[in-house]
């Protein structure tokens, strides 16, 4: 009989036993998928938009949770234009409205002649962009949504109804989930009349961006300058995702390492007189200990394979379920969750490696 035939021989003794192993760090597994896949889609979407921008610094402001939360006077645009660092400054308005059954409707206002800073050089998929008050246009998620086509009447709130100019799709599910109108309709719609969520700079090319948003800050006490590289990480809603998916995975390590060491002393205790049994006829304590680290590497192995398969069913119905969740995955989840399943059989394994590696020959072979 092959080593490897001996390591699986002993995982079938209990198959039961075995297979609740694997599921349960399977689980573990799943979970951390799902949370690194939405944390890794969440920051590529935030960081897709601010690169639309186009702008080198931002302007929001200062202790506020999000963007959506931040309001600022727009009279301050005129201001910021006079620097002589500045090329162009513009104000838009990110808000988050409910809708009906839809509890999170993402509005986008911008000014008409900035409206390529979202869609780039992009036509819509359909119709046409907008250019006056009482227009919108909305991304193909949010066509589906709500059953809209072009020319169709959209409600966003008592006495705010808008005209569908055109449906867009930029492969960002926040654009994709939402929709925009003019600057001035955005005011309207977020009771924010005269201010906007934030201020977009673009610099002129030699310019020194440290001292630029320096000086505004501050002439403005009240306004927080943020490199657009940077902006993702003043964002407490991103911030508190990522460290919710890291709790969750060194969780997912300590639980599912409690569930493999489980298995193994249970097996370890089981087999205490063959143990012995095999030092006794020469077997070294290394190949024992070989044994021990196989079989629970096999267990984190088919763990992580169950937990693959959670994981991406797990995403793609949560992603059904939600406008803004894009059920995209990266080759760096999957290998996270491959070492956490690593991690998670050499920490399972430590224990029982040990325990075997102080059983006594004499001692053990009169156990029964």
């Amino acid at each position: 009989m092959s080593f490897l035939s001996l390591i699986i021989k002993n995982l079938l003794r209990n198959k039961i036993r075995s297979i609740l192993t694997s599921v349960g760090i399977g689980i573990g597994i799943a979970v951390v998928i799902t949370f690194l896949t939405f944390a890794t889609n969440l920051n590529q979407s935030y960081m897709d938009i601010i690169n639309r921008c186009k702008g080198d610094l931002i302007v929001c402001q200062k202790a506020v949770q999000d963007i959506t939360s931040s309001s600022i006077d727009q009279d301050y645009i005129h201001e910021i234009k006079r620097y002589k660092e500045v090329e162009k400054a513009y104000g838009q308005i990110i808000t988050n409205i409910s809708l009906r059954d839809i509890p999170s409707f993402l509005i986008f206002g911008i000014d008409p002649e900035d409206i390529d800073i979202y869609l780039g050089s992009e036509k819509p998929t359909l119709g046409k962009k907008i250019r006056h008050k009482g227009e919108i246009m909305i991304g193909k998620i949010a066509s589906y949504t709500f059953r809209k086509k072009v020319e169709d009447l959209m409600e966003l709130g008592p006495n705010k109804r808008f005209k569908v100019t055109g449906i867009y799709e930029t492969g960002n599910a926040f654009l994709d989930s939402g929709g925009i109108v003019t600057l001035r309709d955005a005011q309207e719609i977020a009771n924010l009349k005269g201010r906007v969520s934030a201020i977009v700079i673009d610099s002129k090319m030699d310019a020194d961006t440290r001292r630029l948003s320096s000086m505004i800050e501050v002439t403005f006490p009240d306004l927080l300058v943020i490199r657009s590289s940077d902006f993702i990480n003043t964002q407490k809603e991103v911030k508190s995702i990522n460290r919710f998916a890291w709790i969750f995975s060194l969780l997912a390590i300590v639980i599912g390492g409690i569930v493999v060491m489980n298995t193994l002393i249970m097996s370890v205790f089981e087999r205490t007189r063959e143990v012995g049994i095999l030092i006794a006829v020469g077997w070294r304590r290394g190949r024992i200990l070989k044994m021990i680290w196989g079989e629970s590497l096999i267990l984190g192995a088919i763990g992580f394979v169950i937990g693959v398969i959670l994981g991406i069913v797990g995403v793609l119905i949560i992603a059904s379920t939600s406008t803004h969740i894009n059920a995209s995955f990266h080759l760096g989840t999957f290998l996270i969750a491959l070492s956490v399943s690593l991690v998670l059989s050499i920490v399972g394994a430590l224990y029982p490696a040990y325990r075997t590696s102080k059983i006594l020959p004499a001692i053990a072979i009169r156990y029964e």
